[in-house]
């Protein structure tokens, strides 16, 4: 069993491709777990029940107390993989020979299961960094180039990326901390630390560099375009009262170029400029 701390859940994982080990091992713990991850490979079996969700990614099924989610491909959306979620365990089924790429999307999503549902935490798609003691999460639509502008911040200054995919927001004494995790994307750039939450950047691609400061309704509905968006395995009404308190957070709307200019203008606006209220071109 590898034994892992994420976001301060001590969680234990038997899995069968060796190289989720890579992955795990930064989030390794002497810790006894609270949850359980238990992967099996299995011939997919058709469910008698009736759906009760369903999703681009996923279906939903209720079985007495227990959460089941079939995982679709999204290439020919068949089914790739099955989750039985208890309370405190969750079984994978593999159900194709393709066992490492389920394998890291179904333990991705039971992990995920378990951390939203016990911290006040939100799941928020974007590439974050450590930078000055303060963490910052730069969003935007896939292909815009997040992973690039954040490369980019480690280029020119001394910021530390802490998730390069999927970010864990918790809600911490009345402040959002940043929580690395072991699942971080394509690149697979992720580092087990944590940072105060100190602004959130929306990206988009741009030949000259500007930016200006959200309103609480800009950042709203950019904001609503990255969360993980609601289903019927978490509470609406604890994701709505975080995301009410994370609106008070200063974001950006940024446009830009690929290019050391661009990082020094977003980064005076984030350390502060007097000006930082208006349109920076």
């Amino acid at each position: 069993m590898y034994k892992c701390q994420i976001a301060k859940i001590s969680i234990g994982y038997e899995l069968i491709s060796k190289e989720m080990e890579h992955h795990l091992c930064s989030y390794q713990t002497k810790e006894q777990p609270e949850y359980l991850i238990i992967s099996h490979k299995k011939k997919y079996i058709p469910m008698t029940e009736p759906v009760f969700y369903t999703s681009k990614f996923y279906d939903l099924y209720k079985k007495g107390q227990q959460w089941i989610q079939l995982q679709k491909s999204s290439q020919d959306f068949s089914y790739i993989g099955q989750i039985n979620y208890s309370e405190h365990q969750a079984e994978l089924f593999i159900f194709t020979d393709q066992i490492y790429e389920v394998e890291y999307l179904l333990s991705e999503y039971a992990t995920f299961f378990y951390i939203l549902n016990h911290k006040n935490a939100l799941l928020i798609h974007g590439s974050s960094i450590l930078y000055h003691h303060k963490g910052y999460v730069f969003s935007a639509k896939s292909g815009v180039g997040k992973s690039t502008h954040t490369k980019l911040w480690r280029q020119y200054t001394d910021a530390i990326h802490i998730n390069d995919d999927k970010n864990i927001l918790i809600l911490e004494e009345e402040r959002f901390i940043i929580y690395g995790n072991p699942w971080s994307g394509k690149h697979a750039l992720d580092c087990n630390i944590t940072a105060p939450l100190a602004g959130i950047v929306y990206l988009y691609q741009s030949t000259i560099n500007q930016v200006h400061k959200c309103t609480k309704l800009e950042a709203y509905q950019k904001m609503l375009a990255h969360l993980m968006p609601p289903c019927p395995l978490f509470s609406q009404d604890k994701q709505e009262e975080l995301i009410d308190k994370l609106l008070y957070l200063p974001s950006y709307y940024f446009g830009a170029d690929i290019s050391e200019e661009a990082v020094k203008m977003i980064q005076k606006v984030l350390e502060g400029s007097p000006d930082e209220d208006k349109k920076w071109i």
